[in-house]
């Protein structure tokens, strides 16, 4: 609505205005009404266009008056209606669906073909299935499968044929994939001349592929060999990576055929081998000494016929303190020269005779059998054995004890030979005893001059080793002797 206040004002005759209407304020007051000069169409306080309703700025607050709003029917104005929350109300009356949409049809295919829910109103009538199954059960929709199987079942199998006629290297049934699996058995129907092969698996398709070692021979017991190649054989082995193939390495005429077969469940083994690591404690944890626990161990031995029981006691050793030795309830036989016979103990009274008497002395080979040695032929049981050597290049007396001893052996040998040079070895009593007297060693030798004694020789008062001889010789000695 244009308002003028200032002169010139478009008024007419007597000043009054050529067009005037009611002031929307009070409705009394007179305003004046103004057009467009260029269209001729009445100016509103919008500013342009003419008609009737309000017109509103973008963002100001929402006027108390404005226009109803309608909508053509095609024919008629009518009405746009919202409801109680002054939402608009929209009726769809069509709408063409896109092809594979959802329908109420669609979904009551799904759910009977995939077994999720019962199509009865009745769900405790015991037919509802929650699981993913053909209609009958999972097994088939897994076995039917014809790649790989996340989700393989007990009862779910594999198998593969495979067939070759071509000689040399080559492989059967390259990168077939076996996860969801356990074992894998190979069966022969046909292995022509001259085959070698492995078995092998790998961790990718296409990948390292390592030969296995695992597999058992048609349960045998004779453990896991390699892949063999024996005909109408049941070669089994757990699965040891993701994919299998068959390695030929020679194959020189005729065909090779068979089957893998890819099982989820593990067979039944008919026996296990047990190996033992580290420390195994056997029977009770019971202190020395104390009562027999009613879950010991208990150790026992035949008779020939029958189990006999080993226990302990009191072993008499003349003395009152009784120490606890084993005793067997069965008696202990050695062999007699002639036969079997009960062992006995020796006694004061009979100490050499007796079938069956244990040695109580030391034996000796004399030849044909072994004979105990005579205790003469040892030196007295106080001593002990000594040794010595010596390195001689001039002449000299050497004395390896000044005391009573009893030689054993005595070896000599000459490195340098000298001139008229010779040994002596005596006891050191006042008129000594010559046990070597003037042994000649002018002469280089390869080998000692060895002397033992099957019994100790005595030499009183100590032992003496003299080198003499115009021009020494060099000579080792060796000498072993009791004191």
């Amino acid at each position: 609505m244009a308002n003028w206040t200032k002169e010139p004002q478009p008024f007419g005759a007597n000043h009054t205005p050529l067009l005037t209407g009611l002031s929307s304020t009070d409705g009394e007051t007179p305003v004046p009404v103004a057009v467009d000069p260029a269209t001729g169409a009445l100016i509103t306080e919008g500013g342009g266009g003419s008609g009737g309703g309000t017109s509103s700025t973008f963002g100001a607050t929402f006027p108390t008056t404005g226009t109803a709003v309608g909508a053509t029917n095609g024919t008629d104005m009518e009405p746009l209606q919202v409801d109680g929350s002054g939402y608009l109300e929209v009726n769809v009356e069509t709408s063409a669906l896109p092809t594979g949409a959802a329908t109420a049809a669609n979904q009551a295919t799904m759910i009977t073909d995939l077994g999720l829910v019962s199509t009865s109103s009745n769900q405790t009538n015991g037919t509802q299935q929650t699981k993913l199954t053909n209609g009958t059960n999972i097994a088939d929709v897994v076995a039917g499968d014809t790649g790989f199987n996340g989700v393989a079942t007990a009862s779910a199998t594999k198998t593969y044929t495979f067939t070759t006629s071509t000689s040399g290297a080559q492989t059967l049934l390259a990168n077939t994939p076996t996860e969801g699996f356990a074992i894998v058995e190979v069966v022969y129907t046909s292995v022509g001349v001259g085959l070698a092969l492995a078995g092998q698996f790998s961790a990718t398709s296409g990948g390292t592929y390592v030969n296995n070692s695992t597999f058992e021979n048609g349960g045998t017991n004779a453990g896991v060999t390699p892949l063999g190649a024996v005909l109408g054989t049941t070669y089994t082995s757990t699965v040891r990576g993701n994919y299998f193939q068959i390695a030929v390495s020679a194959l020189t005429s005729g065909t090779f055929t068979g089957t893998v077969t890819l099982r989820a469940a593990p067979i039944s083994q008919r026996s296990m081998a047990a190996v033992q690591t580290g420390t195994w404690t056997v029977g009770s944890n019971s202190a020395t000494g104390s009562a027999v626990p009613a879950n010991a161990f208990y150790i026992a031995g035949t008779n020939g016929g029958n189990l006999t029981g080993i226990g302990v006691g009191a072993v008499g050793d003349s003395s009152s303190t009784g120490n606890v030795g084993v005793y067997a309830n069965a008696r202990m036989e050695v062999y007699n020269g002639t036969s079997q016979d009960m062992a006995r103990s020796a006694t004061a009274a009979n100490n050499t005779t007796g079938t069956g008497l244990l040695g109580v002395a030391e034996l000796e080979w004399d030849g044909t059998n072994y004979q105990r040695i005579p205790s003469a032929r040892f030196a007295p049981s106080t001593t002990k054995l000594n040794t010595n050597s010596y390195h001689i290049t001039t002449n000299t007396t050497n004395t390896p004890t000044a005391s009573t001893a009893y030689i054993s052996s005595i070896a000599i040998s000459a490195e340098v030979g000298g001139t008229t040079s010779s040994i002596t070895i005596q006891d050191k009593q006042g008129t000594p005893l010559k046990l070597v007297n003037g042994l000649s060693t002018t002469a280089v030798t390869t080998a000692p001059t060895i002397i033992s004694f099957h019994t100790p020789v005595l030499m009183t008062s100590g032992i003496d080793i003299i080198t003499a001889g115009a021009v020494a010789g060099t000579v080792d000695v060796w000498i072993n002797w009791f004191q």
